[in-house]
């Protein structure tokens, strides 16, 4: 998973703790992260199985929040009421929806 994470994350700006320390700490070159993801640990800190001891790892709170508008399934006017919060779970953002390599 952690070279998942480095093969497709994104640099992070302010890299987590862990990666600040030595080189002996850390397998990969950067702090790399999927926000999302495993928990949004970094690549380093997965590969050592801290991955809950990252220091830029996703809150608690971080899912996805989006507007939708409501529409009458039959003939697709707007319902009254306007737009409502969606939120949308990603692929191995919780265990419910985990992503399996296999």
């Amino acid at each position: 998973i952690a070279i998942l994470i480095q093969s497709r994350g994104r640099p992070e700006v302010q890299a987590c703790a862990a990666c600040r320390g030595g080189p002996g700490l850390r397998p990969f070159p950067e702090c790399r992260r999927l926000p999302g993801h495993f928990g949004g640990a970094c690549d380093n800190c997965k590969w050592r199985d801290r991955a809950i001891r990252c220091s830029v790892r996703d809150g608690e709170d971080a899912v996805e929040v989006i507007e939708t508008a409501d529409t009458d399934e039959e003939d697709g006017s707007q319902q009254p009421g306007g737009r409502r919060p969606r939120v949308l779970i990603s692929d191995g953002s919780t265990p419910s929806s985990a992503i399996l390599i296999v």
